[in-house]
């Protein structure tokens, strides 16, 4: 029982963490980056908010698998490592993918122009 509390407290923290990012993703005003942290230019997104709203969405449903996992093990404990190990596996390639999928989705040909200002 023990071990399955500390396997859902490591789990569930993680869980948190991308639970954490997708919030932050919502609130953002300019656009979110993706894992690599390299910043994405306003100048190419056509819809700031729903193109964060898409990937709060994505990094919340990512979340789910690691919440998932941590209480699947108080009653199967290799279950539990089976959506763990996928998690980390297939769940990384969906997050590609999906991401890919928001930003063809939101992406502007060409970049919109930013006015720039003038100096007094």
């Amino acid at each position: 029982m023990s071990g399955s509390i500390i396997w859902m407290i490591c789990v569930c923290g993680v869980g948190l963490i991308f639970f954490g990012i997708s919030n932050y993703a919502e609130k953002k005003t300019t656009p979110m980056w993706f894992i690599t942290g390299g910043l994405v230019s306003p100048n190419i997104i056509s819809d700031v908010k729903e193109y964060n709203r898409e990937n709060a969405t994505m990094w919340r449903n990512y979340s789910v698998t690691y919440f998932a996992a941590g209480i699947v093990h108080f009653f199967d404990q290799t279950l539990a490592i089976v959506v763990l190990a996928l998690t980390c596996t297939v769940g990384i390639g969906w997050l590609f993918w999906t991401y890919k999928k928001i930003l063809a989705k939101y992406k502007c040909d060409p970049p919109k122009k930013v006015a720039k200002k003038k100096k007094k």
